[in-house]
């Protein structure tokens, strides 16, 4: 007899429990590590500006500093004559005072001479001897940053719990950091199920596949900063499952099994799952309220996180993405999605069950008309080219039924490049 999900688990209140439970049991570490190596990781505390940046005003381009009220009226017929006083280098600590009819010249990066307000480009001026012609007017602030422009002291650089970019890099370099404070995320163990699956690398046979989930979600987690202990591989047998769990409880605080996690006859894994977190005082429900993903096991146990994921890789990823990390980051005080979002127009109409989160992967692309939204399949637990198609995801809240074709939706985008759009490409299935 057909086994069915004793009720489907909105995924908001299991979240919230689990966020709950675990920010009382897990230590939130931080750890220094070296600026250049913090890149993906997430900021432990918030950083602002120690300076001004720029510290001074100073010149955005290659030219001569000026009073623009001496090139006021400056004309191809009637130049204006200013004497070049001397040179601002780059590296100059106390600036000169300008004077009235005079110039400076100056780099990208010189700070201005105190006084000046405009600095004129090389390639509008000619320079005889000591003498500098400028053939039209200049408005204040021409060829100027000022000082703070950038950033001003004070100013938030890094949230905390902002996921750490090459960018910020460069600003908190540009400041004087040269070490900050990184979350230690929770380590992962995760092992792979199933009679039918063989390792990439072995020679293809019938009734096999090549288990392409494990590697994929390995591979998703470390991007995102995880530490991944990766356990292997067991087949159908249930004893085995456990000897895999008990392991990943032992070195890990968060351990996935990836396959078994449905209600068929020999999906052992969530019932080995269930068994031993409620055999060891803890908690487990089975079945969500999303699509893809809907038969996710989830629990708590020893202070620790257990999840049965489905083995199909797109689902397998929406309930990681929606879910899992969803736990991790909301223990940590981190933003979720901790993707940049984006606005862009539906190309075509896609829905989405009343009550179900739906985790719509899309093809976000620059159009004539700004961003587009190109809606892939939405059926599919085992569609893996959505994944490689798909630069951005469409998360479909569950009280949200539907998108019209031209209507705007926000996305979050997972891959960092954005396309021209470039024919019809994706369909929508639903």
């Amino acid at each position: 007899m057909k086994r069915r999900f004793e009720r489907l688990n909105p995924i908001r209140s299991v979240v919230e429990r689990a966020v709950n439970e675990l920010r009382s049991v897990w230590k939130l570490e931080a750890r220094s590590v070296p600026l250049i190596e913090a890149v993906g990781g997430y900021a432990a505390r918030e950083y602002r500006a120690r300076l001004d940046l720029p510290p001074v005003d100073k010149s955005v381009l290659d030219g001569f500093a000026v009073r623009s009220i001496d090139v006021a009226g400056a004309s191809q017929s009637n130049p204006a004559i200013l004497r070049i006083a001397g040179e601002v280098r780059i590296d100059a600590a106390n600036p000169p005072q300008i004077k009235p009819g005079e110039a400076y010249k100056v780099a990208t990066g010189s700070p201005l001479p105190t006084g000046a307000d405009v600095v004129i480009p090389v390639e509008a001026a000619r320079v005889e001897g000591s003498a500098l012609f400028v053939y039209k007017p200049f408005a204040p602030g021409y060829g100027i940053m000022r000082r703070g422009e950038d950033y001003k002291k004070g100013d938030v650089i890094v949230s905390k719990g902002e996921r750490i970019t090459w960018g910020h890099v460069g600003v908190l370099a540009a400041q004087g950091y040269n070490e900050i404070e990184v979350f230690a995320l929770p380590r992962v163990a995760v092992f792979s199920v199933g009679d039918e699956i063989i390792e990439p690398g072995s020679e293809p046979r019938p009734g096999k596949v090549f288990n392409s989930t494990r590697p994929m979600i390995v591979a998703y987690l470390r991007s995102r900063g995880f530490h991944v202990i990766d356990l292997g591989h067991v087949g159908d047998d249930p004893n085995a499952i456990r000897e895999m769990l008990e392991k990943g409880l032992e070195s890990a605080e968060i351990v996935m099994a990836i396959g078994g996690s449905s209600v068929g006859d020999r999906d052992y894994t969530i019932e080995v799952l269930s068994s031993y977190v409620k055999g060891e005082g803890g908690w487990l429900v089975h079945g969500f309220l999303l699509r893809p993903g809907r038969p996710l096991g989830l629990g708590i146990v020893g202070g620790k996180l257990v999840a049965s994921l489905s083995g199909f890789p797109v689902a397998a990823w929406a309930q990681v993405y929606t879910v899992i990390e969803r736990i991790v980051y909301g223990v940590y005080g981190i933003r979720w999605p901790p993707d940049p979002r984006l606005i862009g127009r539906i190309e075509r109409r896609v829905t989405s069950p009343a009550g179900v989160m739906d985790v719509v992967r899309v093809h976000l692309c620059l159009g004539s008309d700004g961003l587009m939204v190109k809606p892939l399949r939405t059926t599919g637990s085992g569609v893996l080219s959505t994944l490689v198609e798909g630069n951005a995801v469409l998360l479909m809240s569950e009280d949200v039924t539907g998108y019209d074709e031209g209507s705007l939706a926000e996305v979050f985008l997972l891959h960092p490049i954005i396309p021209p759009c470039m024919g019809e490409g994706g369909s929508n299935e639903g």
